[in-house]
């Protein structure tokens, strides 16, 4: 085994520091270019990766939550919100003229 020396007095085996690297889940900051598709790979399986600059932990790459297919019970739910809002039928040229009109009002008229 090759020693390691990591502060004054502790040592750790390569052997141990080697399986150890291997299995954290950790990217530092010039890695992130040249190992981008592990990266990606990583959080698609749902591992969260620490971020490592100057050897410290500065951030945490987290898998995004994915959505979940709404329910027969969530579709009811919002089909009683819209029934309780009695928002008015729009045809499609009037909400094309009211979104027009909201368009002129934020950023002014169009030019010629």
């Amino acid at each position: 085994h090759h020693w390691r020396l990591l502060a004054p007095g502790i040592y750790l085996t390569e052997c141990i520091f080697k399986c150890t690297h291997e299995n954290m889940r950790v990217i530092t900051t010039t890695e992130l270019r040249s190992k981008s598709k592990q990266l990606i790979e990583a959080l698609r399986e749902g591992y969260s990766i620490d971020l490592i600059h100057r050897s410290r932990v500065v951030g945490k790459f987290q898998p995004a939550q994915l959505a979940q297919p709404l329910t027969r019970a969530d579709i009811e739910q919002i089909q009683k919100i819209a029934v309780d809002l009695n928002l008015p039928k729009l045809s499609y040229g009037e909400r094309k003229r009211r979104y027009g009109q909201h368009l002129a009002q934020k950023y002014g008229k169009s030019l010629p």
